[in-house]
């Protein structure tokens, strides 16, 4: 029997995990999903029969907190506190941030131990994964030190070996992590290159054990879209209302705009919602040829309905950071020709150079982009839409990298 060990440490299981246990329960014979308390219990949207979900005890939570001072005197920690006293001054906080790492690890290991080394004695081929590049992934390595036999790989994405987004790339056991497991997949080409350069030099590491492995979208609907309305250009911007989104330069941008009539749709909500709905009314309240709403937060499923019974012209994404934006990939298997800022790993997904913005981009130079996009031929735009979808279909289709990705996840080492 082929098992599938998940660790995660997050508040819900995540949209992208919803997905890969999808497409794990169908190579694995048994799927177990470990995880911390779920504040938001979404583990309900896991319709696979052999996938089981595990919450961290609060018991065990007690336990794993009287073993904490021991967890100090261990080699790679005691080797990691050493490198960083050697290589940078310590903050106060990093003592805080090793706590907290080897607290939540010890949660992970301390209830996923048990089970793996139950199934090892029951000869049993194990793959542990670890979602994260985090503590899930130390908890994982600590548990290939201990039962070398299991195969031990996990993801890494951004906020976790990104120094703009982490001030402990190197000083979060990366060494130990990157000795141990056998694989680390990262969600993007970028981001190997982000992390490498920002690993310290005493870290050596295995290039080989670094691979890449998009994590794609699903695209739920098909066919997809209405005909154009002729008489209107639709826009199109999904994220968050936080400052890291900047919906503020769409908002700065279309006040610009001096042409036909122009729709804009931001679809979700967040801590800045109510601050640009205000913004929105000042810049765009009277204009006659610029109309707009706001949706406010919505379920994944909710987006992809919209994108498949509304025609949109352009998606829109000026963030400043990213790593590789799923609402990007999301609008592009619906054919949707994207525009957005070259930050993170957004060129690998949004391949026309043309298309491409500068992370300081400002309303001016934007609106003169978008009227370049809005003047093009019908004929170019639906050029633009056939090919993002094409590249979709053959680089980020979940369904696809997840069903060869778990194939070979089970196979044996």
């Amino acid at each position: 029997m082929k098992v599938l060990v998940t660790l995660n440490y997050q508040r819900e299981i995540p949209p992208f995990m919803l997905t890969e246990l999808h497409y794990a329960a169908k190579e694995f014979d048994r799927v177990v999903y470990i995880t911390r308390e779920l504040e938001n219990d979404n583990s309900f949207l896991i319709q696979e029969k052999n996938v089981s979900v595990q919450e961290i005890k609060k018991t065990d939570r007690l336990i794993s907190l009287l073993k904490l001072p021991f967890l100090f005197l261990r080699k790679e920690i005691r080797h990691e506190v050493m490198q960083a006293v050697r290589h940078r001054s310590v903050p106060p906080k990093y003592v805080y941030h090793l706590g907290k790492e080897l607290y939540c690890t010890q949660n992970l290991y301390h209830a996923a131990e048990p089970i793996v080394k139950s199934l090892i004695e029951q000869k049993e081929d194990i793959v542990v994964q670890a979602t994260w590049f985090d503590v899930s992934a130390y908890a994982a390595s600590r548990i290939k030190e201990k039962y070398p036999q299991a195969k031990t790989v996990s993801f890494a994405h951004s906020f976790e070996i990104d120094p703009a987004k982490s001030f402990y790339i190197g000083f979060a056991c990366d060494d130990y992590k990157l000795q141990k497991l056998d694989r680390v997949y990262f969600i993007a080409k970028e981001m190997v290159a982000i992390y490498k350069e920002a690993l310290p030099k005493w870290i050596n590491y295995d290039t080989d054990k670094m691979k890449v492995r998009y994590l794609g979208s699903v695209r739920y609907y098909w066919p997809i879209a209405p005909e154009k309305d002729r008489k209107s250009f639709t826009i199109c911007t999904c994220s968050g209302m936080t400052k890291v989104k900047r919906v503020q330069i769409v908002i700065r941008t279309l006040a610009l705009w001096q042409g036909n009539k122009i729709h804009w749709v931001h679809l979700g909500g967040g801590p800045l919602m109510e601050q640009l709905r205000q913004l929105a009314e000042e810049k765009l309240g009277k204009k006659q040829n610029v109309t707009y709403e706001f949706t406010g937060k919505l379920e994944n499923i909710e987006v992809h309905k919209f994108y498949r019974d509304h025609y949109i012209d352009l998606f829109l994404n000026v963030s400043e950071s990213e790593g590789l934006p799923v609402s990007i990939m999301e609008a592009m298997s619906y054919g949707i020709p994207t525009m957005a800022t070259d930050v993170g790993a957004t060129r690998e997904v949004v391949q026309k150079k043309e298309m491409l913005l500068p992370k300081d981009i400002t309303p001016e130079k934007l609106i003169r982009r978008i009227g370049w996009f809005h003047a093009l031929p019908q004929s170019e735009q639906l050029a633009y839409r056939n090919e993002c979808r094409a590249v979709w279909e053959k680089q980020f289709d979940a369904a696809k990298i997840a069903t060869k990705y778990y194939k070979e996840l089970g196979r044996a080492k």
